[in-house]
């Protein structure tokens, strides 16, 4: 191994996105986030998430002191849909986040 070998990173760029999900509320709960997340149901072979209106927003909602977070927790190499991508454009950088394994501690420092 090298010395500029980052183990941590290395390890989390691993990770699949369900568990990243869990680590992220984990976090913003710890940090005084309230956090929002729909839990899909399996209806046969798929799985449905019960909404109404657009198809394509984020996984979480975070909201504290005045600021609310919409932010898509992808696995490291996940990709956007297009509905996804519709829904980051309608809310815009400020607002918007799409955190993967690989930028854990810019997550963190954001949420703290």
């Amino acid at each position: 191994m090298t010395a500029d070998f980052d183990l941590e990173a290395y390890a989390d760029s691993k990770k699949g996105e369900a568990a990243f999900q869990m680590e992220v509320i984990k976090e913003a709960h710890r940090c005084g986030w309230l956090v929002e997340h729909y839990r899909p149901s399996k209806v046969g072979t798929r799985y449905i998430t019960h909404i109404l209106g657009d198809s394509g927003g984020t996984d979480l909602k975070l909201a504290r002191a005045g600021m609310v977070l919409f932010v898509e927790v992808k696995a490291q190499r996940g990709v956007l849909s297009p509905e996804q991508i519709a829904w980051r454009d309608a809310i815009g950088a400020k607002h918007w986040r799409c955190w993967r394994p690989s930028n854990k501690r810019a997550a963190w420092e954001e949420l703290a």
